[in-house]
């Protein structure tokens, strides 16, 4: 028996959207969770997006796991860092988006999004000595006080 021609248009319209959605769920579910270090402090798993100031971090490249806090409007996190390759694990511990950059040494790098209420996300950049500005590039929040210049030894 032969299945009138809509069904079938209307099957693969439902799937192809099925699919689509999945795709973009799975998208979104890897933006929103961030990235976990290990308990061990080692990037393993870590893949930078290849920004030029991102560094390219291996499979067992060893990298200093700085936690960072951004609250409503402040920005708290050790500021006195050791050169090399640091993961920034930066949370949104405050009421409003937030994003986390750091500038220096002919190098500014940011969260790929804001992080909303709760969010966390990582940035792992490869840092030379010297200092560093850190802030939260929303909006006026640098201004209100979400700033910090740190030393990197």
């Amino acid at each position: 028996m032969k299945q009138p021609r809509h069904r079938y248009q209307s099957f693969l319209t439902c799937a192809c959207w099925l699919a689509a959605l999945g795709l973009g769920a799975c998208d979104a579910s890897e933006r929103q969770s961030g990235q976990e270090l290990p308990e061990d402090g080692r990037v393993e798993d870590l893949a930078p997006a290849g920004d030029t100031g991102r560094a390219e971090v291996g499979a067992a490249a060893p990298a200093d796991t700085v936690h960072v806090t951004l609250t409503d409007f402040a920005v708290e996190m050790p500021t006195t860092l050791p050169a090399g390759v640091i993961a920034f694990h930066v949370q949104n511990h405050g009421n409003a988006q937030h994003n986390f950059e750091v500038e220096g040494d002919d190098m500014e790098e940011s969260l790929p999004a804001n992080l909303n209420p709760g969010e966390s996300d990582v940035l792992v950049l490869d840092l030379k000595p010297g200092t560093w500005k850190v802030y939260c590039p929303v909006a006026d929040h640098e201004e209100r006080g979400m700033r910090l210049q740190i030393t990197v030894q």
